[in-house]
C-alpha cells in the first residue's frame, strides 16, 4: 500500500501523546514496582491497558482489522508497562570473593500489575536480602493440581493487564549506573570494556504456586478449589522458580553447562553458597550457577579500573535481530556488552509469568562492581 509506512509514521508520533481519558498523569511512589504513567523525561504519554484498550477501539471504530490495529499500535510503541526499582538507597556491591553474584532487582512477573492482591507479602516471595537470593526448591515433577492452580494466577493476572498472546513482551530497558573498584588490570585496557571483569546479568523466574508450608501444591485443594477467578488472588500464594542461572542441586562445578534460553557460553561457573529447605523439611545443599566471566549474553561490563560512574541505557526488543556472527554484534562487544544480546530471542520468549531479575558480578580478589539507579521497564501489546 503506496504511503502505508509514512501514514504508520505520522499516527505512531499523534498515539505517543495520546491520552484517551485526559487523566492527569500519575506519579508511582519510590519503592519497588510501578505501572504505566507520564515520563518525567519527555512529553510521550506512557499508556495504561485500559488506554490502549480505547485506541484500539478507536481504530476499530473505522473499520480496520483488527490485524492493522495492532501493528499500528505495535508501530506506535503504544504500550503498556510496568516498572521495577529496588528499594532503598544503598547501591549494590559485588565484590570478588566475599559476595561474587549480588542479586539486584526483580520484575513483577510478566502479565502481573502492581495492584493485584497476590503481591501481598502474605502470598508472594519474600524480598533479597542484601544482594543474596536464596533461589526456591520445588519438586523435580510439577504436580497437575500446582498446574491447575498456577494456571488460575495467570488467567487472573492476564484478565487485568489483557496481554494480546501468551508471549507478549514488546520492550525491556535497563537504566542503571555503576563502576568497578577504579583500579587495577591491565594497563592498556584502562577505561576500555576489555579486561573486565565487573559486569551485570539478566535472570529469568517463573512463578509457581506453593501451598502454605512453602512447598509445592502436592494435593487437589490443599490451598485452592476450583472456585471464581476472583478469589485467586487472594488465596492462592506464590514463590518463583530460577531459570536463569539455573538451579545446582548437588555436586561440584562442572567445567561446562549446556545452555538454555538465556544461559551464558563462558565454560566455567561460580557456584552461590544458598542451602535451599528440600520439600518435606530436611535440607540440601543447593546452588545457582552462575557464569564465571563474561560471556556473550552479558547485559552490560563495567569499564576497567574506572572510578567514575557511567550511566547505562539498554533496550531489548521484541523486533530486534542482530545476528551473534554479524559486525553490529562485535559493535555491541565493543560497547562492553554481549554480542548475542541483539537479535530479540529472549524478549520474544517470555511468557505471562516470568520474572526479569538484575546480577551484579565481580571476579577475583580485589575487583569490585558499584551498581546504583537500577530501574527495569517491562512492556507488552495488549
Amino acid at each position: 500500500m503506496a504511503g502505508f509506512p509514512n501514514f504508520l509514521a505520522a499516527l505512531a508520533s499523534r498515539l505517543q501523546s495520546i491520552n484517551p481519558f485526559n487523566a492527569p498523569p500519575s506519579s508511582a511512589p519510590p519503592g519497588s514496582v510501578s505501572s504505566s504513567s507520564v515520563s518525567s523525561s519527555s512529553s510521550t504519554y506512557e499508556p495504561t491497558v485500559a488506554d490502549v484498550l480505547a485506541i484500539k477501539a478507536i481504530l476499530q471504530g473505522f473499520s480496520l482489522p483488527p490485524e492493522l490495529t495492532d501493528e499500528i499500535i505495535d508501530y506506535a510503541e503504544y504500550w503498556p508497562h510496568t516498572s521495577a526499582v529496588p528499594p532503598g538507597i544503598n547501591a549494590a556491591y559485588a565484590h570478588g570473593r566475599s559476595l561474587e553474584d549480588y542479586f539486584v532487582a526483580r520484575t513483577l512477573p510478566l502479565g502481573c500489575l502492581p495492584t493485584s492482591p497476590s503481591i501481598h507479602p502474605s502470598r508472594a516471595p519474600a524480598p533479597a536480602i542484601q544482594g543474596r537470593m536464596t533461589p526456591h526448591l520445588f519438586p523435580p515433577t510439577q504436580s497437575e493440581s500446582s498446574k491447575a492452580a498456577t494456571s488460575a494466577l495467570y488467567s487472573v493476572w492476564a484478565q487485568a493487564s489483557q496481554p494480546r498472546d501468551s508471549r507478549p513482551c514488546r520492550k525491556i530497558v535497563f537504566k542503571f549506573r555503576s563502576r568497578d573498584q577504579g583500579w587495577g588490570g591491565d594497563y592498556n585496557d584502562r577505561g576500555t570494556y576489555n579486561g573486565s571483569f565487573t559486569w551485570l546479568d539478566v535472570g529469568r523466574e517463573r512463578a509457581r504456586v506453593v501451598d502454605n508450608n512453602e512447598s509445592e501444591l502436592l494435593k487437589p485443594g490443599a490451598q485452592w478449589k476450583d472456585g471464581p477467578l476472583s478469589d485467586v488472588e487472594n488465596t492462592l500464594s506464590w514463590n518463583l522458580e530460577s531459570i536463569v542461572p539455573p538451579l545446582k542441586e548437588e555436586g561440584p562445578p562442572e567445567k561446562s553447562v549446556a545452555q538454555d534460553s538465556l544461559g551464558p557460553s563462558a565454560t566455567q561457573y561460580s557456584d552461590s553458597d544458598a542451602q535451599i529447605p528440600e520439600v518435606g523439611g530436611s535440607r540440601s545443599p543447593a546452588v545457582l550457577h552462575h557464569p564465571f566471566l563474561p560471556h556473550d549474553k552479558t547485559l552490560q561490563k563495567n569499564r576497567t579500573a574506572t572510578d567514575t560512574a557511567e550511566d547505562y541505557t539498554i533496550v531489548w526488543r521484541y523486533d530486534d535481530e542482530i545476528d551473534a556472527e554479524s559486525i553490529e554484534a562485535e559493535e555491541l562487544r565493543k560497547a562492553g556488552r554481549g554480542g548475542a544480546t541483539g537479535n530479540g530471542e529472549f524478549v520474544r520468549s517470555l511468557e505471562v509469568g516470568d520474572v526479569i531479575t538484575v546480577w551484579a558480578r565481580a571476579r577475583f580478589p580485589g575487583w569490585s562492581n558499584f551498581v546504583e539507579d537500577v530501574k527495569v521497564d517491562i512492556f507488552w501489546a495488549v
